[in-house]
C-alpha cells in the first residue's frame, strides 16, 4: 500500500542528513563521524576496556 506521498523538500531535507553524516572516505562511522587520525582506531575503547 502506498500512502501520502513525501514533500521533495522534505525527501531533500532528508537525503541531506544522511550525506552530513557521511565520513570523509565515503564511509558511515557506526557511532559517531570519524574526528581523528586514522592510526588512533587502533586504540578503540570499544576494545580496550571490553572486559
Amino acid at each position: 500500500m502506498v500512502g501520502v506521498p513525501i514533500e521533495a523538500n522534505r525527501l531533500y531535507d532528508a537525503v541531506n542528513c544522511l550525506l552530513s553524516w557521511m565520513n570523509g572516505n565515503g564511509g558511515f562511522a557506526s557511532y559517531e563521524l570519524t574526528r581523528s587520525y586514522a592510526w588512533l582506531e587502533f586504540l578503540n575503547p570499544s576494545e580496550i576496556f571490553g572486559d
